[in-house]
């Protein structure tokens, strides 16, 4: 797969909705008969380029070291759980983690890759992962609130597109630590915006992680409806990955033993817009 064409820096970074035409809306031979190309994906049907998209799950549920070996496989150009993905840069923004904690991960991940294409995978990752730690991007947050009014932080938001320039890949840790606004659906929903807006103009995929309600965590398998503030998030989204720890009922019915009592995550695709949702796998 390769990579789209950056956007030409000429060209305006939005559609400018205001000088919209009917006539610029006109249904044309091509719209009828000429087939496009499927929609580019970047990880699987839930990371389509372009979009903003959600890794959601429990707190301590692995989501952070999940994206980050997402990341890392797009950065190599490595299939990640199976699936094919869009080698480029990648970028991973935690509000979380300090750069300390990613980069041993990140070191913990290279210890698994086979010595035979480890010294490859090292010169990719070199070339295409960029990473910071909270120590790093403390204190950024892509939306403000005065009084009752929530709105994208414009300064957050060109950060972001900045350093994503070229980029196929975003991730950004957490939604709850970026959001200057409360968890609530009218406040997420400009989170959301903010997002869109740096996936369209720089043409990445832009992940956002984020939690899961309380009541949903008994709850299986997950659903949309799981994500934490409302629906408003989950909507925005062209997909929504949820990792949960696997309840003790479902081991025997998936013939999954457990191995010294460690716990099994499943993670399930609840949403994918442009293609069909790939069947949960188990971690």
């Amino acid at each position: 797969a390769c990579a789209p064409m950056i956007k030409d820096s000429g060209s305006p970074d939005l559609p400018n909705w205001q000088n919209l035409t009917r006539e610029a809306g006109r249904t044309t031979d091509d719209d009828m008969h000429k087939v496009d190309p499927p929609w580019p994906h970047v990880a699987g049907p839930s990371r389509p380029m372009g979009n903003l998209t959600i890794l959601a799950g429990p707190g301590g549920v692995g989501k952070s070291t999940e994206a980050l070996h997402q990341g890392l496989c797009i950065a190599a150009g490595l299939k990640y759980r199976g699936m094919d993905t869009i080698k480029g840069i990648s970028l991973f923004v935690s509000c979380e983690d300090s750069r300390r904690i990613i980069k041993s991960r990140m070191q913990a991940w290279l210890g698994r890759i086979p010595e035979d294409i480890r010294p490859q995978v090292k010169a990719d990752i070199k070339e295409n992962f960029f990473f910071f730690g909270n120590d790093e991007v403390g204190g950024m947050q892509v939306t403000i609130k005065e009084f009752t009014k929530c709105t994208p932080s414009r300064e957050a938001i060109e950060t972001l597109v900045k350093i994503s320039e070229g980029a196929v890949s975003l991730l950004v840790e957490t939604v709850a630590m970026l959001n200057g606004g409360d968890e609530m659906n009218s406040d997420l929903l400009q989170v959301a915006l903010a997002f869109k807006e740096v996936a369209q103009r720089t043409g990445a995929n832009v992940q956002g992680v984020h939690h899961v309600t309380k009541e949903s965590v008994s709850k299986y398998p997950p659903t949309l409806q799981s994500l934490r503030g409302g629906g408003s998030l989950g909507d925005a989204a062209r997909g929504v990955v949820i990792m949960v720890e696997l309840p003790d009922n479902q081991y025997s019915k998936l013939h999954i033993t457990k191995i010294h009592d460690a716990p099994v995550f499943a993670v399930w695709n609840v949403k994918a817009s442009y293609m069909a949702t790939h069947p949960p796998f188990y971690l």
